[in-house]
C-alpha cells in the first residue's frame, strides 16, 4: 500500500473504532434512541470511547513503549512514543466524541505544567472510567462512585506526602542526575547516561543564575535541534545560539570582546520611521534620482556611524537592516545580524546586559552589552551565530544533534522532559521510586484504607486502587514480562516492606529501583493522579449530550436542519400575522431563522 493511500485512510481503524463505539452519536436521533434506555447508556458509551483512546496510547508507556507512525503529510512522517506529540495529532483528527477532547486537554495540561506524564494521565483516566463502568453495572450509582473516588484521591495524596515520598537535598547531585535520566529514558534509553550528565551541568548552571536556588528558570535555557551528526555531538554553550543565521560575506566571522547593540526596530528608510509621512519628491531630471539615492545613503550611513561611535562592534536587530548599513558595518569591521527572533533578543539581553533599543539613533555606550565572542559556526548544513558569554553567562544553550530531523526533534523533546523533571524536584524536593513502585505502594495503602469504610464506597476505593496498578502492569507488558505474575510478585514484595522494588524495564525484571537509580518527582506523580481523577469525574458527571445545529453559512448542506429551520420560520409566520410581516423580514442568524425589523 502506498503512502497516498495510507494518508487517504486517515488511520481508519482508530476513527472507526471510536466513532463506532460511540454508536454514531453525532446526530440527535442516535441520542434519542439511547435516551429510551435511560441516560445511563449515554454515560457508558462515553466511558467506552475513553477506554479505546486509553488502549491506543498506553502501549507507548515507558522506555520500551511502542512508537506510533504519524502521517502529517505525504513527505512528512514521524515515528514517536512521545505522548504530547501523539495527542496533538489525535486532537487534529476528525474524531467526534467530545469526551475524547476532554481527555486530550487534561493530558496536555499535564504536559504544559510538568513537561511529561501525558500517557500516564490518559491511561489512568481510562482505567478510572473502566472501573467505574464495572461498578455501574453492579448497580452502584455514579454519585457514590464520585464520592468514593474523591476520598481515594485525598487518601492517596496524603499517603504520598506523609509516608511514601522521600525528601532530598539539592546538593545530592547523583539523585538529581538519576531523576533527569529517568525522564529522558522514554525515548533516549541508549544515551540517557551520557545525556543526563550534560543536562545536570545545564541545570546546575541555570540554578546558579541570579542565585536562584529553589527554581529553574527555563526561559534562561535555549534548546536548538540541528540535523546532522550524532546525539553525542550535542554540546552545552554558555551563551545564546541564533539559529540558521548567516552573515554578510564581507563581514568578519568572529568578533572577540564583543560590544553588542540590540535593536527591535529596522535600520531602513522604507519603514517611514526616519522621514515624514507626507514626504513627496518631484523629479524633473535623471540627476534628481541620483541625488535622492545619495541622500538616502547619507541618512543611513549617518545612523550607522552613530552606532559605531558608541564602540559597538556587533549589531543585532529583530527586523531588517538595509544593505547600505550592512556594508558600512562591514567596512568598519563590525558584525551585523538581522531578523533575529524577539525571544532570542531577550535572551541575549539577559546574557550580555545589553538594553533593547527602539530607536537606533538614540543608542549610547551605556546601552551596550558585552560578550567574550560572537562567531559564525556551521552545524551540519546550517550556519548559526554563537554569542559566548563565558562561565558567568546568565543564559545557556543546548545544541542537540541528530542524524535526521526526526531524531533531532525527538532528542530535543527528551531534553525538555529532563529539564522539566529537574525543575519539578527543585521546586518540590520530594521524590518517589519509579518503575511502578509508587503505584503499588498507593494501591496497597488504599486497599487497607478501604476496609475502614463501612459503605459501598469501600468497593469504589478498592477499584481506585486496582486502576493505579495498571501503570506497573503496562510497564511489564512493554518488556514482555507476564503482567499478572509481575503484579503479584511486586505486591508480595511491598507487603514485606521492600517498597523500593519496581519494574526494571530495560533489563526486563523486577529490581530495586533505588539501586537502579529510577526516581521521579513526587509533584509530577501527584498531579498525574489529580488530573486523571478530575477528568474521570467530569466525564462521569455527564449523563446526556445535546448536539447543536451547525452555524448557518453560505452553503448549508444539512437538509434535515434546513427543514427544521423552515418549519420554525413557518410557525413564526403564523404567529406574527399579516400586518407585522410587512414590517419584519426573515434573517438567518447562526443556527435558526429569526424575524427582525426591516431597518435592521
Amino acid at each position: 500500500m502506498n503512502i497516498a493511500k495510507i494518508k487517504k485512510l486517515k488511520v481508519q481503524g482508530l476513527v472507526s473504532d471510536i466513532r463506532g463505539s460511540w454508536a454514531n452519536m453525532s446526530n440527535s436521533q442516535s441520542y434519542a434512541s439511547l435516551r429510551k434506555d435511560g441516560n445511563m447508556e449515554i454515560m457508558l458509551s462515553n466511558i467506552r470511547v475513553c477506554k479505546i483512546l486509553a488502549d491506543l496510547v498506553k502501549t507507548s508507556l515507558g522506555p520500551l513503549g511502542m512508537k506510533k507512525l504519524i502521517l502529517m503529510d505525504l513527505n512528512d512522517l514521524v515515528a514517536t512514543s512521545d505522548g504530547g506529540t501523539i495527542l496533538r495529532w489525535l486532537d487534529m483528527m476528525e474524531i467526534s466524541p467530545p469526551v475524547v477532547k476532554m481527555m486530550i486537554e487534561a493530558a496536555r495540561a499535564q504536559e504544559i505544567e510538568f513537561g511529561d506524564g501525558c500517557i500516564s494521565t490518559v491511561l489512568l483516566i481510562g482505567e478510572f472510567l473502566s472501573k467505574a463502568e464495572e461498578l455501574i453495572k453492579l448497580g452502584i450509582h455514579p454519585a457514590i462512585i464520585i464520592d468514593g473516588y474523591k476520598k481515594a484521591l485525598s487518601k492517596a495524596i496524603e499517603l504520598m506526602r506523609e509516608k511514601l515520598s522521600i525528601q532530598i537535598s539539592l546538593s545530592q547531585q547523583e539523585i538529581l542526575r538519576n531523576i533527569i535520566k529517568t525522564a529522558i529514558k522514554q525515548s533516549q534509553a541508549d544515551d540517557a547516561e551520557w545525556l543526563s550528565k550534560v543536562l545536570l551541568d545545564a541545570v546546575i548552571k541555570a540554578m546558579s543564575i541570579n542565585d536562584c536556588k529553589f527554581d529553574l528558570d527555563l526561559d534562561r535555557v535555549k534548546i536548538i535541534n540541528v540535523k546532522g551528526g550524532y546525539l553525542r555531538d550535542s554540546c552545552l554553550i554558555h551563551g545564546v545560539v541564533l539559529e540558521k543565521k548567516g552573515l554578510d560575506p564581507n563581514m568578519p566571522k568572529k568578533i572577540e570582546n564583543a560590544r553588542i547593540v540590540l535593536l527591535n526596530t529596522p535600520i531602513a528608510l522604507n519603514q517611514a520611521k526616519f522621514i515624514e509621512r507626507n514626504f513627496k519628491a518631484l523629479l524633473t531630471s535623471p540627476q534628481h534620482v541620483q541625488q535622492i539615492m545619495m541622500q538616502r545613503r547619507k541618512i543611513l550611513e549617518n545612523i550607522a556611524e552613530k552606532i559605531i561611535a558608541t564602540g559597538a562592534n556587533v549589531i543585532i536587530s529583530s527586523q531588517n537592516i538595509d544593505d547600505i548599513v550592512l556594508g558600512y558595518f562591514a567596512r568598519n569591521n563590525a558584525m551585523a545580524i538581522r531578523w533575529a527572533g524577539k525571544f532570542d533578543l531577550r535572551k541575549i539581553s539577559y546574557a550580555t546586559g545589553a538594553k533593547i533599543i527602539s530607536n537606533p539613533e538614540e543608542v549610547t555606550a551605556n546601552d551596550l552589552g558585552f560578550a567574550e565572542s560572537v562567531e559564525e559556526v556551521k552545524f551540519g548544513d546550517d550556519k548559526m551565530i554563537i554569542v559566548r558569554c563565558g562561565d558567568n553567562s546568565k543564559v545557556i544553550s543546548i545544541v542537540v544533534r541528530g542524524a535526521g530531523r526526526v531524531i533531532a526533534e525527538e532528542a530535543e523533546k527528551s531534553i525538555k522532559k529532563g529539564l522539566y523533571a529537574a525543575r519539578s524536584v527543585i521546586r518540590d524536593t520530594r521524590i518517589v521510586y519509579g518503575g511502578g513502585a509508587i503505584e503499588i505502594d498507593l494501591a496497597i495503602g488504599l486497599e487497607d484504607y478501604a476496609y475502614s469504610i463501612k459503605s459501598k464506597e469501600q468497593i469504589v476505593v478498592q477499584k481506585f486502587a486496582e486502576a493505579l496498578e495498571e501503570i506497573p502492569v503496562q510497564l511489564a507488558r512493554s518488556t514482555g514480562l507476564d503482567p499478572i505474575t509481575t503484579l503479584a510478585e511486586l505486591k508480595a514484595l511491598h507487603q514485606e516492606g521492600r517498597r523500593t522494588f519496581g519494574v526494571d524495564v530495560l533489563n526486563a525484571r523486577i529490581a530495586d529501583m533505588r539501586n537502579a537509580g529510577v526516581f521521579e518527582p513526587a509533584s509530577i506523580k501527584e498531579n498525574i493522579i489529580k488530573t486523571s481523577v478530575e477528568a474521570a469525574l467530569m466525564i462521569l458527571r455527564i449523563d446526556d449530550v445535546f448536539v447543536t445545529k451547525k452555524k448557518f453559512g453560505k452553503k448549508y448542506e444539512d437538509k434535515e436542519v434546513l427543514e427544521e429551520m423552515h418549519k420554525e420560520a413557518r410557525e413564526l409566520e403564523l404567529r406574527l400575522g399579516k400586518e407585522l410581516r410587512r414590517d419584519y423580514e426573515k434573517v438567518a442568524i447562526d443556527d435558526t431563522w429569526r424575524w427582525l425589523p426591516k431597518r435592521y
